[in-house]
């Protein structure tokens, strides 16, 4: 069951990620507007964004190795986060739509974490 679980946000982690771009529709904010502080965090969203997909596929594998990914990847969102709330990340604003899914995002990413840990503690106590 907490496997499942695990899983489920980890989709909705992705899926919400897709909303954020360009290609989900509701990110109306052209590449030339975005600063230097955006390039980067955005390029650590994507190792975030790549960690979570390992991490969704070798949960079947190691349970443990998976929770490291995930709690990694999901730390990873934050920079583009934070930039964009400081106004770092554009010089104009985020549009109302991508504003209010970065905040479900980052509860997302807080829940992954939280179960991430969660399952390792889990697995540590099967070990012992």
């Amino acid at each position: 069951m907490a496997k499942r679980l695990f899983a489920v946000v980890m989709v909705v982690y992705l899926i919400v990620d897709f909303f954020l771009t360009p290609y989900g529709g509701l990110e109306t904010r052209t590449l030339t507007n975005a600063t230097t502080t955006a390039l980067a965090t955005v390029g650590l969203l994507f190792v975030g964004l790549a960690l979570i997909i390992a991490s969704l596929v070798s949960l079947a594998i190691g349970p443990r190795r998976s929770s490291i990914l995930a709690i990694v990847g999901a730390l990873l969102y934050f920079p583009v986060f934070l930039a964009d709330y400081t106004g770092q990340f554009s010089a104009s604003p985020a549009p109302a739509a991508i504003a209010s899914l970065e905040i479900v995002q980052a509860l997302v990413a807080i829940v992954i974490i939280l179960l991430a840990l969660q399952s390792r503690r889990e697995t540590a106590r099967g070990m012992a």
